[in-house]
């Protein structure tokens, strides 16, 4: 004997969509950092600068290593 009552069950949740992806602006980030322990440590532009530039580095020498 098949149940079909679980069958049924288990079509449902195949068919149901994954939530929406949610969108936050900026605005919303620097709102909810006043308000959260957990927020994002601030850095500064030259350290970002640096970082951006290491990371630049880093992947042209990977791009080489690949060729």
């Amino acid at each position: 004997m098949v149940n079909h009552e679980s069958s049924k069950q288990t079509s449902q949740f195949i068919a149901a969509a994954p939530p929406p992806i949610k969108f936050v602006s900026a605005a919303t980030m620097v709102a909810s950092k006043n308000t959260t322990n957990d927020a994002i440590p601030e850095i500064s532009d030259e350290e970002l600068l640096e970082m951006t530039l290491a990371f630049e580095k880093q992947q042209q020498q990977q791009k080489q290593q690949q060729q």
